[in-house]
C-alpha cells in the first residue's frame, strides 16, 4: 500500500505466493512489486540481483550461479530441490524467500525451522474461543468493582448557604406540617364530641311535683300512690 502525505491511497496490491499481483488502486506509477523488487516494464520480470525472476513461470530465467565454480551452486544433496538451478526458493514460496536472486533463505532463518507443538496449538484454540466468548456475553471473570472515593474537598462559596436555606426551608415545611395535624385532630375531636343538652325536667323534684289522676308519684318507683 502507497499513501500521500495527507493518507490518501494511491496504489494497493496484494500478491500471490509465486508473486503474481492482485491489484486494488492503481493510481500510483510505482515499480518495486514482489517482495520490493523492481518489476520490468516491458517484460513484466522481477530484478532480484544477480537475475530475472517471471512471476508467471514461477521460476527464474536463468541459471543460477555462484562467485567460486562449483558444479551446482548452493547445492545441498538432503534436499533435491536445491539441484534445480531455476527454482525460485527451492519451490516453496509460502516459508522461504530471496534476497539477491541466489539460493532463497527460510523465513526464520536464525532459528531454525519453525516447530509448533500440540499444546500451542491447543493454547491458540483457547484464546479464540475467550476471545469470541467475551465479545458476545462479555468477560467470564467481571472485574471487580472499586470503592467510590469520598470526597472530602470542601464546598464551593454559596453551596453551604444554600444546603442551610434547604435545611430551614425543610423544618419550616416539617413544622407547618405537623401544626396542621394537630390542627386536624382537635377538629376532629371537637366534631366527634357529643352534644349533651341537660335535662331538667326529669329530677326528682319533678317527680315529686307530678301527679297522676290527683295522686302524687313515687319519687323512687315512679308510680301514683294510692292515699
Amino acid at each position: 500500500m502507497i499513501t500521500d502525505s495527507v493518507g490518501n491511497i494511491k496504489a494497493e496490491s496484494d500478491y500471490y505466493p509465486w508473486g503474481g499481483e492482485l491489484q486494488f488502486v492503481a493510481n500510483d506509477a510505482n515499480h518495486y512489486k514482489f517482495t520490493g523488487k523492481e518489476r520490468d516494464s516491458e517484460t513484466g520480470f522481477d530484478y532480484f540481483g544477480a537475475r530475472y525472476y517471471s512471476n508467471g513461470l514461477g521460476r527464474f530465467i536463468s541459471a543460477d550461479w555462484s562467485a567460486a565454480p562449483v558444479p551446482v551452486p548452493y547445492a545441498d544433496f538432503g534436499d533435491p530441490q536445491s539441484l534445480n538451478l531455476y527454482t525460485y526458493v527451492r519451490n516453496i514460496p509460502t516459508t522461504r524467500f530471496d534476497t539477491d536472486g541466489h539460493d532463497g533463505l527460510p523465513l526464520v532463518s536464525w532459528g531454525g525451522p519453525i516447530i509448533i507443538t500440540p499444546q500451542q496449538v491447543s493454547h491458540a484454540v483457547d484464546v479464540v474461543i475467550e476471545v469470541i466468548h467475551t465479545s458476545l456475553n462479555g468477560p467470564s471473570h467481571p472485574l471487580p468493582t472499586l470503592p467510590r472515593p469520598e470526597c472530602t474537598c470542601p464546598p464551593p462559596p454559596g453551596q453551604h448557604d444554600n444546603r442551610q436555606n434547604n435545611n430551614s426551608s425543610q423544618q419550616s415545611a416539617t413544622k407547618n406540617q405537623s401544626g396542621q395535624g394537630k390542627s386536624a385532630q382537635r377538629a376532629g375531636k371537637r366534631l366527634r364530641r357529643p352534644y349533651i343538652r341537660k335535662n331538667t325536667r326529669n329530677t326528682v323534684e319533678d317527680n315529686a311535683q307530678r301527679t297522676v289522676d290527683g295522686r302524687p308519684i313515687d319519687p323512687n318507683t315512679g308510680k301514683p300512690i294510692d292515699t
